[in-house]
């Protein structure tokens, strides 16, 4: 079995042709036009080329690890009395180094919120009873997603020492996006993934074991496509929001 980069450009080798993303939403973004796999292509070469760069040293981090695949809740069988009973849906479930399967699960997970980054103890508004009803919405969804993201910490602190270490270096956070990312059928989006590598490209030189590598980055991009990149990156998370 090819490993998900090689897997992935042997697919788009042989079969892609140019298409509209998947995503409508998208098309924006690239003018309206049909994409071409060819800037997928290359990126998953430049992916390549990094994979042995990002790889951390440590044997722990690399430790052969089993992680159920999707746990979402609706594979999550709870009794009335709130005591998990079953997990369901393992038949994509793969044996991975520790650093690819460390990471809290996304329907658990709340990045980009301040509070849950800081693992701040979640709390409503001192003002939420006067609030109007739609805020109050709003207010209660941001609640909802700060304590899942904050039991999950917690509760994985608390119990699973090892994972709770992994996820909490920045540095496999971003390697861990970067092959997932590269992981993905391509439909018709050609920015993920560069955009990943690039994330990953300006945070090597601040980061251990990055610094431990001694040497520059193996892929670089020009300031304009960095920035172009990154801008069409934005507006696709904002168009998955």
């Amino acid at each position: 079995m090819k490993p998900a980069g090689e897997r992935e450009l042997a697919w788009l080798e042989s079969f892609a042709k140019p298409r509209f993303p998947r995503e409508p939403l998208y098309k924006a973004f690239y003018g309206q036009q049909k994409v071409d796999p060819e800037v997928q292509k290359q990126s998953l070469r430049d992916f390549l080329t990094a994979v042995p760069f990002v790889v951390p040293e440590q044997a722990t981090l690399r430790e052969p690890t089993m992680r159920h695949p999707d746990l979402s809740p609706n594979n999550i069988f709870v009794s009335n009395s709130g005591d998990i009973t079953g997990l369901i849906d393992w038949q994509h479930t793969s044996v991975l180094p520790l650093f690819l399967q460390a990471k809290i699960p996304k329907h658990f997970q709340n990045w980009g919120d301040e509070d849950s980054e800081n693992l701040r103890p979640p709390r409503l508004p001192e003002n939420f009873d006067n609030l109007p009803t739609s805020e109050k919405d709003v207010e209660l969804e941001t609640y909802r997603r700060r304590q899942l993201h904050y039991f999950y910490v917690g509760y994985t602190r608390r119990n699973n020492e090892t994972h709770i270490r992994a996820i909490s270096k920045p540095d496999l956070v971003l390697t861990n996006k970067l092959f997932d990312t590269a992981a993905q059928p391509w439909e018709g989006d050609n920015t993920s993934l560069k955009a990943e590598i690039i994330k990953v490209s300006r945070y090597w030189s601040d980061t251990k074991p990055f610094q431990e590598a001694r040497c520059a980055f193996p892929i670089q991009y020009s300031e304009e496509e960095t920035t172009q990149c990154l801008a069409i990156d934005e507006k696709q998370q904002e168009a998955d929001t």
